[in-house]
């Protein structure tokens, strides 16, 4: 029961799990505790699934070790939380425009953002302006001089 505890003193708190090159994020809805069992249910927009809907701590981490980014102190701020979460269930899942960090931040009561998709989106700026740079560079000095005649 120590774990049903754990999980309720942090509703409305953000936890992540490591999903390949990406971090994956939702929001601790609630515990649910059957005689010994105890579900932690968390609220997230996940791709596999394709829209925001709660699902079992379990299935959220695939088995990966998850951690908390930012912890709730206040039951009514939990609620806030949730009550916005809830407000998206069903919202359909887009990379670009809604994808599990939109909806974090959302429900976190801030704009609605993926600092992850910006980091991605400078990296690729970056790989493409090097590929300009590159292509745009003329032939190597050593390979001018295999191609000249010698007398």
């Amino acid at each position: 029961m120590d774990i049903a505890r754990f999980y309720m003193h942090f509703r409305g708190s953000v936890i992540c799990v490591r999903d390949g090159a990406i971090i994956h994020k939702g929001i601790i809805h609630s515990v649910q505790i059957d005689g010994t069992t105890v579900t932690v249910w968390i609220i997230d927009n996940s791709p596999r699934r394709g829209y925001v809907d709660c699902r079992t701590l379990e299935d959220f981490t695939g088995g990966n070790r998850a951690w908390l980014e930012s912890v709730v102190q206040w039951r009514q701020l939990a609620d806030a939380i949730i009550e916005r979460a809830e407000s998206r269930l069903g919202w359909l899942y887009d990379l670009g425009t809604f994808n599990c960090e939109h909806f974090v931040t959302f429900a976190l009561g801030l704009q609605a953002e993926s600092k992850q998709l910006q980091e991605w989106g400078w990296l690729a700026a970056g790989l493409l302006v090097f590929g300009v740079i590159a292509y745009n560079q003329p032939p190597a000095t050593r390979h001018r001089r295999r191609t000249q005649r010698r007398m």
